[in-house]
């Protein structure tokens, strides 16, 4: 496979530059490259070893890294938060989640010194490279815990356990692969370096019909969601209308069983 554009050429140069001691003393090995996912061209590198397998995602404006834990030599679903985790989540770790974001941002840093910070990064925490001793996600988690308390008052992990809107209404949509419809694609289960992966929806299709199931946006409409059949949007509700989750949840599954039917 040819690369695409300059931009995509620069980033695999760039790639081999920054983290040429992932081969040399980290002992991966290139896997894989691909030149587009959704959302344009957007350069990826696979590296693998016996324990670890490393995606570097990036196009000049763009990076992220995902460190892959190896279970019986496979990487596990990237909805499995415990055995993925994001390069900053590294730095997390390190710092005792006393880190500067935006030294991992190029958009602030530049598109160079992100990657030598990460590159930095990475070499400091060589053993979760090398050896079998995986990141501590539960510690990560803490700590991010607390980051989320000073800022907004309460912690995410008070939801723990309790099933959000979108995994309520998901539940109910799946049940349809029953009646002649088959999954085609789950945010939760994409890189997440692909630009589809950024709000969560799931699309689920047969012959006549195509249904897509999403929130309008990761940022500033994360509370709206959605129904689109054959790309037509067809339904939406905004949460801050209801009085609570179930009510929300009924309205929404009762649209979700009409329009599919």
């Amino acid at each position: 496979m040819t690369l695409t554009t300059e931009n995509t050429k620069k980033t695999s140069a760039d790639f081999s530059r920054h983290f040429d001691f992932l081969t040399k003393d980290f002992g991966l090995r290139m896997r894989m490259e691909n030149y587009s996912i959704s959302g344009g061209d957007r350069y990826i590198r696979v590296l693998r070893n016996q324990y670890v397998q490393v995606e570097l995602a990036g196009d000049q404006n763009y990076f992220h890294a995902e460190i892959r834990r190896l279970i019986d030599g496979e990487p596990r679903p990237f909805s499995d938060d415990q055995n993925n985790i994001g390069f900053e989540d590294l730095a997390v770790l390190a710092t005792n989640n006393n880190y500067d974001h935006f030294d991992f941002y190029p958009a602030s840093a530049g598109w160079t010194k992100v990657l030598e910070n990460t590159a930095e990064l990475f070499k400091k925490s060589k053993e979760v490279f090398t050896t079998d001793m995986w990141v501590d996600t539960k510690r990560i988690d803490e700590l991010k815990d607390e980051e989320f308390f000073k800022k907004f008052g309460f912690r995410p992990s008070d939801n723990k356990g309790k099933l959000t809107f979108f995994e309520l209404i998901k539940r109910h949509a799946l049940k349809l692969l029953d009646n002649g419809y088959k999954l085609t694609l789950d945010s939760s289960e994409l890189p997440p370096y692909d630009d589809e992966s950024s709000t969560t929806k799931i699309i689920i299709e047969r012959a006549d019909k195509n249904v897509k199931i999403s929130q309008r946006d990761w940022r500033d409409y994360y509370f709206i969601y959605y129904i689109e059949v054959n790309g037509q949007k067809q339904f939406e509700i905004d949460l801050n209308n209801y009085p609570d989750m179930e009510t929300a949840v009924k309205v929404f599954s009762e649209q979700i069983d009409k329009l599919t039917s």
